[in-house]
């Protein structure tokens, strides 16, 4: 998208002139407190059960995906299961809760044992920024090359959304991995790998966003 001239003062003007602003947006109010209030009231409860109730976050919204992964996650007393972009209404398991609204991901993500996602390139940054171990479903080959990338990492698996979905051998491989995880959080991902790619994460992130806002300014200076 191209922008117009008065579209870049304002976005200059307004980040520049509010520095709390300019702080949110380069993530540096990451603070427990901060993703707790982003959060819709029902999501929080829901996710406040932890550490007594560990929460898997599934977050694959397209074509139905999110349902059809949902019902290959093993029905358990030992975690509940949060399902984003889907409004499904009657999945009888108390543990399970289906969010069809928008939602701040990184709130989420903050809060969440383990996350099953769909391997886009936007998404994956925030699993690696929160920390937390992943499950890649693929659905489209850019995808599948951003899952096998990240287990390549030794921060998560992959699957592929048609075999997971038409081959029993998979579909027992994807539960077995979550339950190990459960039993053994190891199995899946390095503890000290998944800091040390957070820490990388998080810093590209701040320094790409801090040098998009520096460049506004000169734009908007000039």
């Amino acid at each position: 998208a191209i922008w117009a001239p008065e579209e870049f003062n304002f976005l200059s003007k307004t980040l520049y002139a509010h520095p709390d602003l300019k702080k949110q947006c380069l993530g540096v109010l990451s603070e427990s407190e901060h993703f707790d209030k982003a959060l819709p009231d029902c999501l929080r409860v829901f996710l406040d059960r932890m550490p007594m109730k560990p929460t898997i976050v599934v977050t694959i919204s397209s074509f139905g995906q999110d349902s059809r992964v949902a019902e290959l996650i093993p029905c358990s007393d030992k975690f509940q299961v949060l399902i984003l972009g889907s409004t499904c209404a009657s999945d009888p398991d108390p543990n399970h809760m289906h969010y069809g609204d928008p939602v701040n991901l990184d709130a989420v993500f903050q809060m969440a044992s383990l996350i099953v996602h769909g391997c886009g390139v936007g998404t994956i940054n925030q699993v690696i920024c929160s920390g937390k171990p992943s499950i890649g479903v693929s659905s489209l080959c850019e995808q599948h090359c951003n899952g096998m990338a990240l287990e390549k990492l030794r921060v998560s698996r992959h699957f592929n959304i048609k075999s997971l979905c038409s081959t029993k051998v998979d579909a027992m491989n994807f539960a077995t991995c979550i339950l190990e995880f459960f039993d053994d959080p190891s199995s899946l991902a390095s503890p000290d790998r998944l800091k040390e790619l957070q820490c990388a994460a998080q810093t590209e992130r701040e320094s790409a966003l801090g040098a998009f806002l520096d460049r506004v300014n000169d734009v908007c200076s000039s």
